[in-house]
């Protein structure tokens, strides 16, 4: 699961099994320098899927539009760690 995106936001959060190619395709088409801001390793796919659901739902008042948040990097960084924790 990763959290990407421009320096000052909006914040993407997602997951991918590569998160390099991610951050490429990306970028391809986007303005601005898109940067990795965190990035957290899950032991299955299916625990991914569920962490995921659990912040997009808990950040869906942020939501730009698809996995995109009004959020800045280092906010959505506490968020997936918060998540972590709670997990």
């Amino acid at each position: 699961m990763y959290a990407i995106g421009p320096s000052k936001g909006p914040t993407k959060i997602g997951f991918t099994n590569n998160l390099e190619t991610r951050l490429r395709a990306i970028q391809t088409g986007n303005p601005e320098k898109i940067q990795i801001h965190y990035s957290i390793e899950f032991d299955t796919e299916k625990e991914m899927r569920i962490a995921e659901k659990k912040i997009h739902r808990t950040l869906s008042h942020k939501r730009k539009k698809g996995e995109w948040f009004d959020i800045l990097p280092e906010d959505a960084r506490l968020e997936l760690q918060h998540l972590l924790i709670i997990s």
